[in-house]
């Protein structure tokens, strides 16, 4: 992406990432790599833009299938799993008309930044999600690899776990009485 930009790699991270919670929010595909073309000083066309989406999207569609399967097991012992994160519309299309993310909608509930308008870390997000889950804040536990999101639930009062590879999270969870098989036999 940063080459199609003509930016160096860290430059065009930089711009990437300076607008993405906007696009998170709700800012349209269009307008958010309109943005990093014309400050990487690059031309503007239907093609780069609908390039750079799509590759965006490939970018984030990998599945961490230990979590996954995980997140199967947490359910067939009676646990709630809900998805929480900061998703720009054309990815939350993607994902949920995407056959390969079919498994999307066996989570309740599904919280995509984009369609409340409102993206970690701020309070909202989770107290929406919370909402629909039906659970109070104690009872739930938020997994990231964001600290500032994990400091975002616990504005809210949800305890947080921060995750960073599978095999760790297998041995800190399995401490906080989670079934945690899945994880403990896979990659991640």
């Amino acid at each position: 992406m940063a080459a199609r930009a003509g930016q160096p790699v860290p430059r065009f991270r930089e711009a990437y990432r300076r607008r993405r919670l906007e696009f998170d929010r709700g800012l349209s595909a269009d307008e958010y790599w309109t943005g990093i073309l014309r400050e990487c000083g690059a031309v503007v066309t239907a093609d780069a833009l609908a390039w750079l989406d799509r590759e965006d999207t490939l970018s984030w569609s990998v599945v961490n299938e230990p979590v996954l399967r995980w997140s199967q097991e947490l359910r067939r012992a009676g646990l709630r799993v809900a998805i929480l994160s900061n998703m720009p519309a054309s990815k939350a299309e993607f994902f949920r008309t995407d056959e390969r993310f079919s498994w999307i909608r066996s989570f309740d509930p599904v919280v995509f930044s984009c369609e409340p308008r409102v993206v970690k870390p701020e309070a909202g997000i989770y107290l929406l999600c919370l909402e629909r889950l039906g659970i109070p804040p104690q009872e739930c536990l938020f997994l990231d690899d964001t600290p500032e999101n994990l400091q975002g639930a616990a504005a809210v009062g949800i305890p947080g776990y921060h995750f960073s590879t599978a095999e760790r999270a297998a041995v800190d969870l399995r401490e906080r009485g989670l079934p945690v098989e899945s994880l403990a036999q896979g990659r991640s």
